[in-house]
């Protein structure tokens, strides 16, 4: 066994044995998690949109399989859903199956929106690959702790086939291809 499986190994156990937070998902993101974008800087915040409090705090119900959002544009949904799948990432290590409307589209956000967030989260700092493995936090697929995010476009079913995953979001489904 080399280094980086022993590292991944430990990295896996570390998560799985790590203390829960009891904070709701909401305060956890209120908590830990800081955008970092020309228009979308500091901390996050449900001030002025409260109403996501509760799909938000749903990350944390194992009796919910299925949520579907339907909101105005401009409201709160992408930043609600970045924080569920930061919540996830460090309270609940999942495979992620991030499907936006095109490739360009999904490394567009990867890159400018998630991995800016990210990097600007303390919470991350030891959890974002550095050195010989940078390579694993890369536009389309990420390893973050022990979770694992592949960003995919909506128009190809034979990629989007070979991804396993646990969490499936499906953002904006009004602009994928019908074909």
């Amino acid at each position: 066994m080399n280094a980086v499986h022993r590292r991944i190994i430990l990295g896996f156990f570390t998560d799985i044995w790590a203390d829960r937070s009891k904070e709701t998902v909401s305060h956890w993101c209120e908590n830990n998690l800081r955008f970092d974008e020309p228009e979308n800087s500091g901390p996050f915040s449900l001030a002025g949109r409260d109403y996501i409090r509760e799909p938000l705090d749903s990350y944390a119900d194992s009796r919910i399989s299925d949520m579907v959002l339907v909101f105005g544009s401009q409201a709160g949904k992408t930043a609600l859903m970045m924080g569920g799948n930061a919540w996830l990432c460090i309270n609940n290590p999942a495979r992620i199956l991030w499907v936006m409307a095109n490739e360009n589209q999904a490394k567009d956000f990867s890159t400018t929106r998630w991995q800016t967030m990210l990097k600007a989260s303390d919470v991350f700092k030891d959890r974002i690959p550095r050195g010989a493995r940078r390579h694993d936090f890369a536009k389309l697929t990420q390893l973050i702790g022990s979770s694992i995010i592949n960003f995919h476009g909506s128009n190809s079913p034979s990629n989007l086939a070979s991804k396993p995953a646990s969490v499936v979001v499906q953002d904006e489904v009004d602009k994928f291809s019908d074909g």
